[in-house]
């Protein structure tokens, strides 16, 4: 088994609760954690599956082809850096994108908490056709 991974102390548990159920509800993956503890959630967006299923579920296709279910962690990397190019192509600013390291090495969730607040609001303007769950502020045009 993992172990256990050190979070640093001030991740929004209000945030995380939020982010938590917005990805589940859109990606469709309801294999989350049903406590909203970091480790929880971090263990969850690990393979970078449920990144993949949450943008493809926003815009169908963006991100052609991944290695689901993988155990191998030069793939689940590749997911998670392929869910990454896709939320940046949906027009979340540079500031905003968070590393694939961020994701897969757990250390400090916030910039993925923030990162998918920030999407969530974004694609409300760029992904019009998205009519899915909202999260987050809709950003002006």
């Amino acid at each position: 088994g993992l172990s256990p991974r050190q979070f640093p102390m001030g991740i929004d548990a209000e945030l995380l609760a939020e982010v938590s159920a917005w990805v589940k509800a859109v990606s469709g993956n309801t294999d989350g954690p049903a406590d909203a503890s970091e480790q929880a959630f971090a263990d969850w967006l690990h393979s970078g599956d449920v990144l993949c299923e949450l943008v493809n579920a926003i815009k169908p296709g963006i991100v052609k082809k991944y290695a689901k279910g993988t155990k191998m962690p030069f793939k689940q990397m590749e997911n998670i850096s392929f869910a990454i190019e896709a939320i940046r192509q949906m027009g979340v600013p540079e500031k905003d994108i968070f590393q694939t390291v961020d994701v897969f090495d757990a250390k400090n969730l916030s910039p993925v908490l923030t990162g998918l607040y920030a999407f969530g609001g974004i694609i409300q303007t760029t992904v019009p056709e998205f009519k899915g769950p909202t999260l987050g502020i809709k950003a002006r045009k």
